[in-house]
């Protein structure tokens, strides 16, 4: 929905990210690269989903004013009800 603060409610203090190009510690880098990314999209086409107990893989298109078809692939570990 673009709500980034929103967001960062759902993601651990401690996070790792491993980005194209970026690794990042931390829930304020993370939340300044997703806020770098987020007012970008224009929409999310065919999501799909699959967990198998705390990880979980996210595809989907993201829709840009440049293109809405590249896929896009996210591998996440969920921690205490939190993305780590």
């Amino acid at each position: 929905g673009g709500d980034v603060e929103q967001a960062m409610t759902f993601v651990a203090d401690d996070i790792t990210c491993r980005a194209p190009g970026v690794d990042l510690q931390g829930k304020e880098a993370y939340a300044r690269y997703i806020g770098g990314f987020a007012p970008t999209l224009t929409g999310i086409g065919d999501i799909a989903e699959f967990s198998d107990g705390d990880r979980v893989a996210l595809f989907y298109y993201p829709r840009t004013a440049a293109t809405s078809t590249a896929p896009a692939a996210e591998y996440f570990t969920v921690r205490d009800g939190r993305i780590s």
